[in-house]
């Protein structure tokens, strides 16, 4: 649905659209992950610049319903920092709570216990 989840795609989206090296993009996520948004905002205009070269899109909406600018997507990795999750969390809590609820579901008393 064009949604990020992961820490991991908005790391693979300032790769692979922004050009920007692996490295660099380790350290924009730490940052998203501890809502330092100072830290990643100056990889913006890089972003921008390499994503409009890269994709031909605009950096700018040419209208109100345009969202195929880079300003949009960036807007959508900045938002992103607000809940963003890695996806070995999450599937280790996943994992965790299917077999807490397969414990309640079968033996209840061992598991209130």
């Amino acid at each position: 649905y064009g949604v990020m989840c992961y820490q991991e795609q908005v790391m693979k989206l300032l790769n692979v659209v922004g050009d920007i090296p692996l490295i660099h993009c380790e350290k924009i996520r730490k940052a998203i992950s501890k809502k330092k948004e100072e830290q990643f905002k100056k990889y913006k205009e890089m972003f921008l610049e390499n994503g409009s070269k890269k994709l031909g899109w605009p950096k700018e909406p040419t209208n109100d319903k345009d969202v195929k600018n880079l300003t949009y997507l960036w807007d959508q990795i900045e938002s992103f920092a607000a809940y963003g999750f890695n996806k070995s969390h999450a599937v280790a809590y996943t994992y965790i709570s299917s077999r807490l609820l397969w414990l309640k579901a079968h033996y209840p008393l061992e598991f209130y216990t």
